[in-house]
């Protein structure tokens, strides 16, 4: 039996049957750590949209602890942005899991526009180096040793974007990574799913832009050229938004600050779309084990807490997977929800 007043949650609204579970648990996940309804509900749909007041509370904030809220707050750009205060956002979600190796108050000196665009933040010292490293290592399947993390770059930074940015555009990533290898320093731009949609936005073939002399060139990851079958498909497939992010990723290489780049998707198992999309993306690139990866949450976590030693460390982990995974917690909020008609009217 659910022990909370139904009232205090808002109806379950339009979208997907993932859409509406995962808007529940989150829900739930807000309500057990005040006991109250937590954020006012969207203009467009009703989700939680935390208020500015609640954002800068770490109870009623969107992140899992204090190192990680405040690095986060400490983020220019990042407060004011709508999806940093939507609790069913993959930026809140990408931030939670990898803001636990950053350093909350360090960013590295820019000493060039490309250094301000990806100026990175260093390891923090309360999660050890070492421990980056290894988490990292076991995704990457091979030892490497972290410098940087990072999220949502560049686009949260001041800069002309059109005349700086290696695809002249504002494509960012959720989380950028950077390392050293036995070949040298590399870079994972990773692009995070939760609820979201898979997107486009953009024509690759646009003359403005760098897309195609990237995706045509010699050293491309991709093993075709761009004709216009191919954006087509790769527009009908909803890969525009990967397909850039991946041209960020190889364009901040051939600019010669890495000396390899790799692309990785994480997201819910529970998302059989994004896992369909990886199986279409795998056959346009030239190695797609080497360069691309698609991790699920599920995976990842089975991954990294062998590697987690420290109290707090596994606390994080299980904090995140209660958050994102273990719906199971919210199954008696969800029958009570879909069996009342005011709750599940659409």
């Amino acid at each position: 039996m659910h022990e909370y007043p139904l009232e205090d949650f808002l109806p379950l609204g339009r979208g997907s049957h993932l859409l509406k579970r995962m808007r529940v648990h989150q829900q739930l996940w807000a309500w057990h750590r005040v006991n109250r309804p937590v954020g006012q509900p969207g203009l467009r749909q009703p989700f939680p949209i935390l208020t500015a007041a609640e954002q800068q509370d770490l109870l009623t904030s969107n992140f899992l602890t204090r190192e990680i809220h405040t690095a986060a707050l400490n983020t220019p750009g990042l407060s004011s942005d709508e999806h940093f205060n939507h609790v069913l956002s993959s930026l809140p979600m990408a931030i939670n899991l990898f803001g636990f190796l950053i350093d909350p108050t360090s960013m590295s000196l820019p000493r060039t526009p490309l250094d301000q665009m990806f100026a990175g933040r260093l390891l923090t010292p309360y999660a050890p180096a070492e421990r980056a490293h290894a988490l990292i290592s076991a995704l990457m399947g091979q030892p490497v040793q972290v410098s940087r993390v990072d999220f949502e770059i560049p686009g949260r930074l001041r800069i002309d974007l059109k005349k700086h940015h290696p695809l002249r555009d504002g494509t960012s990533a959720d989380i950028l990574v950077e390392y050293v290898d036995k070949n040298g320093p590399g870079l994972i731009v990773i692009e995070t799913k939760l609820t979201e949609a898979l997107s486009n936005g953009g024509d690759l073939l646009d003359p403005t832009r760098n897309y195609r002399q990237l995706f045509d060139s010699s050293q491309s990851p991709f093993a075709q050229t761009l004709s216009a079958g191919l954006r087509d498909r790769l527009t009908a497939d909803k890969l525009v938004q990967w397909t850039r992010n991946h041209l960020l990723a190889f364009g901040l290489e051939q600019a010669g600050r890495y000396s390899s780049h790799h692309y990785w998707v994480i997201f819910p198992e529970s998302r059989s779309d994004v896992m369909d999309a990886a199986q279409k993306y795998r056959s346009i690139l030239r190695e797609p084990n080497v360069v691309f990866d698609a991790l699920t949450l599920e995976e990842l976590i089975a991954a990294w807490v062998p590697l987690l030693a420290d109290p707090s460390e596994l606390v994080w982990l299980e904090q995140f997977r209660a958050r994102y995974v273990s719906l199971e917690s919210s199954d008696a909020l969800w029958t009570a929800l879909t069996t009342k008609p005011r709750y599940a009217r659409r």
